[in-house]
């Protein structure tokens, strides 16, 4: 069981919980660091607009309104991806280029090369030629 910091009401705070808090405060802010200057910024507003209003209308118990939030938040995810594109592909990107992951995993290791290079000669010579999908 983790120590108890101090209780607010109902709610008690551990050490844990300050840490989450800090790495989830330090995620936002990264995250608003890439989109800031960009239109994403301005479409990330509008879909926390949408997402205010919608628990607003769930609040007020709007069935018809709370319906159609439903749908938007059902389809909110892969509108996310679809807006988001570019800047989560440049946020990958530098996140594929820190320091932290370049210790954990060596970028262009010749051995990977060689082992591709070996595959992909197997299949190409095998008696019934195989074709491969490889990405990168």
């Amino acid at each position: 069981m983790t120590q108890q910091l101090f209780r607010l009401s109902f709610l008690t705070v551990t050490p844990i919980d300050v840490l989450d808090m800090v790495v989830v405060a330090f995620l936002i802010y990264k995250l608003y660091a890439v989109m800031r200057g960009t239109i994403a910024a301005q479409i990330f507003v509008g879909l926390v607009l949408i997402f205010v209003v919608s628990v607003v209308v769930n609040a007020l118990n709007m069935s018809v309104l709370g319906t159609i939030f439903r749908t938007l938040i059902d389809v909110w995810v892969l509108a996310f991806l679809i807006l988001f594109q570019p800047e989560l592909r440049r946020l990958l990107s530098l996140v594929g280029q820190s320091r932290l992951v370049s210790r954990f995993v060596p970028a262009g290791s010749e051995a990977t090369v060689d082992a591709v290079v070996e595959a992909v000669r197997d299949m190409a010579c095998a008696p019934q030629p195989v074709g491969a999908l490889i990405v990168f």
